[in-house]
Protein backbone atom coordinates (compact mmCIF):
# COMPACT_ATOMS: atom_id res chain seq x y z
CA UNK A 1 0.00 0.00 0.00
CA UNK A 2 1.03 3.45 -0.93
CA UNK A 3 2.16 5.71 2.07
CA UNK A 4 0.11 8.96 2.31
CA UNK A 5 3.77 11.01 1.18
CA UNK A 6 2.91 10.18 -2.71
CA UNK A 7 6.48 11.44 -3.76
CA UNK A 8 6.94 11.11 -7.40
CA UNK A 9 10.78 9.93 -6.88
CA UNK A 10 9.36 6.71 -6.66
CA UNK A 11 7.04 6.45 -9.50
CA UNK A 12 9.22 6.30 -13.01
CA UNK A 13 6.42 7.08 -14.82
CA UNK A 14 5.73 10.34 -13.19
CA UNK A 15 8.54 13.61 -13.15
CA UNK A 16 8.75 16.95 -11.85
CA UNK A 17 10.08 20.30 -11.31
CA UNK A 18 9.21 23.27 -9.34
CA UNK A 19 6.40 24.13 -11.37
CA UNK A 20 5.81 21.48 -13.69
CA UNK A 21 5.28 18.00 -13.74
CA UNK A 22 4.76 15.16 -16.90
CA UNK A 23 3.39 11.46 -16.64
CA UNK A 24 4.09 8.62 -19.28
CA UNK A 25 0.89 6.93 -19.84
CA UNK A 26 0.82 3.47 -21.50
CA UNK A 27 -1.57 2.74 -24.70
CA UNK A 28 -2.15 -0.78 -23.67
CA UNK A 29 -3.35 0.58 -20.50
CA UNK A 30 -4.84 3.67 -21.14
CA UNK A 31 -6.89 4.68 -24.60
CA UNK A 32 -5.85 7.91 -26.21
CA UNK A 33 -9.03 9.07 -25.75
CA UNK A 34 -9.07 8.87 -22.32
CA UNK A 35 -5.65 10.10 -22.06
CA UNK A 36 -7.16 13.69 -23.85
CA UNK A 37 -10.31 13.85 -21.36
CA UNK A 38 -8.26 13.37 -18.41
CA UNK A 39 -5.90 15.94 -19.61
CA UNK A 40 -8.25 18.26 -20.82
CA UNK A 41 -9.87 18.28 -16.91
CA UNK A 42 -6.46 19.82 -15.87
CA UNK A 43 -6.62 22.95 -18.15
CA UNK A 44 -8.18 25.27 -15.51
CA UNK A 45 -4.91 24.82 -13.68
CA UNK A 46 -2.34 24.13 -15.73
CA UNK A 47 -0.95 24.09 -19.68
CA UNK A 48 -1.01 20.75 -20.68
CA UNK A 49 0.99 19.37 -23.47
CA UNK A 50 0.23 15.51 -24.98
CA UNK A 51 2.44 14.31 -27.41
CA UNK A 52 3.48 10.29 -28.15
CA UNK A 53 6.52 9.92 -26.90
CA UNK A 54 7.33 6.09 -28.04
CA UNK A 55 4.87 3.54 -28.99
CA UNK A 56 2.53 2.27 -27.17
CA UNK A 57 3.28 5.53 -24.50
CA UNK A 58 2.58 8.87 -24.03
CA UNK A 59 3.90 12.18 -22.81
CA UNK A 60 1.03 14.71 -20.71
CA UNK A 61 3.13 17.55 -18.95
CA UNK A 62 2.00 19.99 -17.20
CA UNK A 63 2.85 23.52 -16.12
CA UNK A 64 0.83 25.11 -13.55
CA UNK A 65 -0.53 28.35 -14.30
CA UNK A 66 -0.53 29.71 -10.91
CA UNK A 67 1.91 29.07 -7.76
CA UNK A 68 -0.89 28.37 -5.17
CA UNK A 69 -1.28 24.79 -6.75
CA UNK A 70 1.32 21.90 -5.90
CA UNK A 71 2.95 20.13 -8.26
CA UNK A 72 2.91 17.42 -6.23
CA UNK A 73 -1.04 16.97 -5.44
CA UNK A 74 -1.59 17.77 -9.53
CA UNK A 75 0.02 14.83 -10.47
CA UNK A 76 -1.69 12.72 -7.77
CA UNK A 77 -5.00 13.99 -8.92
CA UNK A 78 -4.28 13.58 -12.64
CA UNK A 79 -3.46 9.56 -11.83
CA UNK A 80 -6.30 9.18 -10.31
CA UNK A 81 -8.33 10.92 -12.64
CA UNK A 82 -6.90 8.77 -15.34
CA UNK A 83 -7.70 5.85 -13.82
CA UNK A 84 -11.67 7.15 -13.03
CA UNK A 85 -12.05 8.30 -16.39
CA UNK A 86 -11.06 4.53 -17.84
CA UNK A 87 -13.26 2.77 -15.07
CA UNK A 88 -16.10 5.19 -16.22
CA UNK A 89 -15.49 3.87 -19.85
CA UNK A 90 -15.50 0.28 -19.22
CA UNK A 91 -18.53 0.66 -17.43
CA UNK A 92 -20.50 3.01 -19.99
CA UNK A 93 -19.70 -0.03 -22.51
CA UNK A 94 -20.38 -2.69 -19.98
CA UNK A 95 -24.24 -0.96 -19.81
CA UNK A 96 -24.75 0.12 -23.18
CA UNK A 97 -27.55 -2.14 -23.65
CA UNK A 98 -29.29 -1.41 -20.67
CA UNK A 99 -28.61 2.08 -21.17
CA UNK A 100 -30.22 2.08 -24.88
CA UNK A 101 -33.29 0.35 -23.90
CA UNK A 102 -33.91 2.52 -21.10
CA UNK A 103 -33.52 5.52 -23.76
CA UNK A 104 -35.68 3.73 -26.55
CA UNK A 105 -38.52 2.89 -23.92
CA UNK A 106 -38.53 6.47 -22.86
CA UNK A 107 -38.86 8.04 -26.70
CA UNK A 108 -41.15 5.18 -27.87
CA UNK A 109 -44.65 5.42 -28.31
CA UNK A 110 -45.76 1.84 -27.38
CA UNK A 111 -43.76 -0.36 -24.46
CA UNK A 112 -40.81 -2.13 -24.92
CA UNK A 113 -41.73 -4.42 -22.57
CA UNK A 114 -45.11 -5.63 -21.39
CA UNK A 115 -47.70 -3.18 -23.43
CA UNK A 116 -50.73 -4.57 -21.66
CA UNK A 117 -49.32 -1.95 -18.96
CA UNK A 118 -49.67 1.00 -20.61
CA UNK A 119 -53.19 0.97 -21.26
CA UNK A 120 -54.60 -1.38 -17.95
CA UNK A 121 -55.98 0.98 -15.13
CA UNK A 122 -53.44 1.27 -12.05
CA UNK A 123 -56.72 0.19 -10.28
CA UNK A 124 -57.14 -2.89 -11.32
CA UNK A 125 -53.95 -4.35 -10.84
CA UNK A 126 -53.66 -7.05 -13.40
CA UNK A 127 -50.21 -8.34 -12.50
CA UNK A 128 -51.10 -8.41 -8.68
CA UNK A 129 -47.89 -5.82 -8.25
CA UNK A 130 -49.29 -4.78 -4.66
CA UNK A 131 -49.90 -8.16 -3.33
Amino acid sequence: MLSQDFSTEKFNFVFQGEDYFGVHISTECYSKTIIFKTAHKFTDRCYVHVEPNAENRFLVSFKCKNQKHSVQKLAQEFCNELLEQELRFIIAQETEGVRNLIIAHAFSKTSLIEPDLETADYLEDAHHIGK
